[in-house]
């Protein structure tokens, strides 16, 4: 990974408000962020149970509920975000 990121942003990382039993990778990104934005990023805010991943900037997601993708928001790219009973894949 390469990647930077001002005060405020986060690039390649997990973020866990959660519980994580599963796997995260994070692998090959090269991400650039300012603040108050994601990008290359696992957010966990429920349980994580499977697995989640960005990988050459391909957020992927194997965890039970629905799986849904949205577009970058320009806030938010290349990153799985992981609520209750809903996987958000962000690309």
């Amino acid at each position: 990974n390469t990647g930077s990121a001002v005060m405020g942003g986060t690039a390649n990382s997990l973020i866990n408000h959660g519980v994580v039993s599963g796997k995260v990778s994070i692998v090959g990104n090269g991400s650039v962020v300012s603040a108050g934005m994601t990008a290359g990023s696992v957010r966990n805010m429920s349980a994580l149970v499977g697995s989640a991943g960005v990988s050459a900037g391909v957020p992927t997601v194997a965890n039970p509920g629905y799986d849904v993708k949205l577009p970058s928001t320009g806030l938010i790219s290349n990153t799985v975000t992981v609520l209750p009973g809903v996987n958000v894949r962000n690309m």
